[in-house]
């Protein structure tokens, strides 16, 4: 999907007030963060509720992840939340009518809160079924919970450790994809770094799609803003393809 289709799709559709702090509504997710959390085209960070996938530095932690993006990433999401703190919103997430919540338990991907509400019963009954049938991370014997896992004395270095590793697996794949690109324009781009000259697609890589894209006019003539938050604080401006402009 490109850029500006991404955009095009900002249009949030509150379906049904519920009460409270819980609506309803349709949005585009944006990214995955893990097995448990994304980010909507608007920058609201929403966590599947009840549930708590393996972190990221942890065993089947990125496959977690993998089965969660299949699931959801640059689709339209029906977001039932139903409570929200610390800027994350805890949330009944379907997609064309498929629960994703349910999908993430039947895949042995996510451990329940074991909350027992009438709501998630159904999300608690398939984790013990795939617990029982020994899917996913219930493969290994006595998986560690992920809260547990970061309580550990070995946490931080094991996260170093596997940042380390997926900045170094996504520099391999954007110099395999891009042949005429520096292997340090490649690990700059994995570390999330943009600099000035940069391409649209190099910017791209290495930020992600913008929330939104304006217009501005400049001495120089019209350069092209990506905004990564509702403000505009945040982004990176363009002229004839080159990133000229960086706020941070």
């Amino acid at each position: 999907m490109s850029q500006l289709g991404k955009v095009c799709l900002v249009g949030v559709a509150m379906l049904a007030a519920r009460g409270g702090d819980s609506f309803v509504s349709k949005r585009l997710c944006l990214k995955v963060l893990s097995g448990d959390t994304f980010v909507l085209l608007d920058g609201q960070q929403v966590q599947l509720v009840d549930l708590e996938a393996p972190d990221l530095a942890q065993d089947f932690g990125e496959d977690a992840r993998q089965i969660l993006s299949r699931l959801i990433l640059e689709r339209e999401v029906i977001v039932d939340s139903r409570e929200t703190g610390s800027g994350v919103t805890l949330a009944l997430v379907s997609v064309d009518g498929v629960s994703v919540n349910l999908k993430m338990a039947e895949a042995g991907a996510v451990w329940d809160h074991g909350l027992g509400l009438d709501d998630y019963l159904p999300l608690e009954q398939a984790v013990a079924k795939a617990k029982a049938n020994r899917i996913g991370i219930w493969a290994k014997d006595n998986p560690v919970a992920p809260w547990e896992f970061k309580q550990s004395p070995t946490y931080e270095q094991a996260v170093k450790i596997h940042q380390a590793k997926q900045r170094r697996i996504f520099a391999d794949k954007v110099c395999r994809e891009n042949p005429g690109w520096s292997r340090q324009m490649c690990e700059a781009i994995a570390r999330g770094q943009v600099s000035i000259g940069m391409t649209e697609r190099q910017a791209l890589l290495a930020w992600g799609s913008a929330s939104d894209i304006r217009k501005r006019t400049t001495a120089a003539g019209v350069a092209e803003v990506w905004c990564y938050d509702s403000y505009c604080r945040r982004s990176l401006s363009f002229s004839n393809g080159k990133l000229v402009a960086i706020d941070e």
